[in-house]
């Protein structure tokens, strides 16, 4: 399944594609990553009539460039309607398949990065990465990474790799800073990504010019 926060490009997995019972509809409850299926995905409310005797599957959920939701799945009831969160966003085809986009589309999770634009080759940097919680269950196996492309941008990063936070209760927020050093002359793209459980569940960047 591929699963895509805002500032990802896509990135495939090789997980199962997730499948619901044969009942009259599915349900995936507000919330904002895999890894809280139930209840659900990017805070989204998917219902689909199922076809007699299977499962419905969902094969596909990707959220482009920040705002544009992409599912994808099968065995869905002929023709049926697929809502997101309570509105009608497609259909399924006379085999029960169903594929569609739509945008403006909202994570419920909100992550943001401050730190400096411009600094001088040599000088320490911080940057600050701020995680709200604005779904309705608690975020939990938090794991958080800053990186930089070209990859020899900043030196001596602390902490490195992946740092792990506290559980995040809904409506509560946690910052991590992250210190390091300017090593090369460079326009680099920091990133720091947020995931819960090993799922990403948000990216955001930020350009860092390195000057002499």
């Amino acid at each position: 399944m591929t699963v895509l926060l805002p500032g990802t490009s896509a990135r495939e997995t090789n997980s199962t594609p997730l499948s619901f019972p044969a009942s009259p509809y599915f349900l995936l409850l507000p919330n904002a990553s895999l890894q809280r299926f139930l209840p659900g995905l990017f805070g989204l409310l998917l219902l689909a009539q199922a076809a007699p005797g299977q499962t419905i599957v969902v094969s596909r959920a990707e959220l482009k460039n920040g705002n544009e939701l992409r599912l994808e799945g099968s065995n869905a009831q002929s023709n049926a309607t697929i809502l997101v969160d309570g509105i009608p966003r497609g259909q399924a085809d006379g085999e029960g398949s169903f594929r569609f986009e739509f945008s403006p589309y909202q994570s419920d999770d909100s992550l943001s990065l401050a730190g400096p634009r411009t600094v001088e080759r040599g000088d320490r940097v911080t940057f600050t990465a701020t995680l709200t919680n604005t779904g309705a269950a608690a975020l939990v196996g938090l794991q958080i990474s800053l990186t930089d492309t070209p990859g020899i941008a900043l030196k001596n990063v602390t902490p490195g790799g992946l740092a792990s936070l506290a559980n995040l209760q809904p409506g509560a927020s946690f910052q991590q800073a992250f210190d390091g050093r300017a090593d090369r002359e460079a326009v680099a793209t920091i990133t720091v990504e947020v995931f819960s459980a090993g799922v990403s569940i948000g990216v955001v960047n930020q350009t860092l010019i390195i000057i002499k």
